[in-house]
């Protein structure tokens, strides 16, 4: 409910034609003058909460003195009394939280799970890559120290990869170095 138009006035109109426009229009539909009008007692009490929403308009708080440190028994969002992570003492007014709220919390935690299944399927992805460069049979990846120098062997493949599209991209641009690299790649593979 727009309260200024159910009193027609615009919103620049003072405290003095609010009342006017509330007094002429409560008197046009009040019920006891309209007794037969039930649209008219409706609109009555539409006209009386535009009026109680626009005759006092909200007061805007005074800001709070800050006199002591948060230990004052305030509470507030610290685990314990006194409790700064700042190192300092900050104001009684200031609440300083570190929970986020729970949106954010569900998201961190699924984004935790995602950099976690990316940093083990890398790590997985290198060791299977290692492990098919240094040509050996997949019953030999039980013994931890395969493992390790698969993924050894998996990353020295990796870099050098990467440093290889990159001279490639240096010489012959986006486009034609990927291109050349992926041919290289595939050449390598099936040599």
């Amino acid at each position: 409910m727009n309260p200024w138009h159910e009193l027609g006035l615009d919103e620049s109109a003072t405290q003095d034609e609010i009342r006017r426009a509330y007094r002429r229009l409560a008197a046009d539909h009040h019920p006891d003058l309209n007794p037969d009008d039930d649209a008219a007692a409706t609109r009555f009490q539409r006209v009386r909460q535009a009026y109680e929403m626009l005759k006092s308009p909200p007061q805007i708080e005074a800001a709070p003195t800050w006199k002591g440190p948060v230990s004052d028994g305030v509470g507030g969002p610290w685990q314990a009394p006194g409790f700064d992570p700042f190192g300092q003492n900050a104001p009684s007014g200031v609440h300083v939280r570190f929970v986020a709220p729970e949106q954010l919390q569900a998201l961190l935690q699924r984004l935790r799970k995602v950099v976690l299944l990316v940093v083990l399927g890398g790590i997985t992805g290198l060791t299977a890559l290692g492990h098919l460069m240094r040509g050996l049979p997949v019953s030999e990846l039980v013994w931890p120290h395969q493992i390790v120098l698969s993924l050894g062997m998996g990353l020295g493949v990796a870099i050098a990869s990467f440093f290889t599209w990159m001279l490639a991209v240096f010489g012959l641009g986006l486009r034609w170095g990927t291109l050349v690299f992926w041919l290289l790649v595939i050449f390598q593979v099936t040599r």
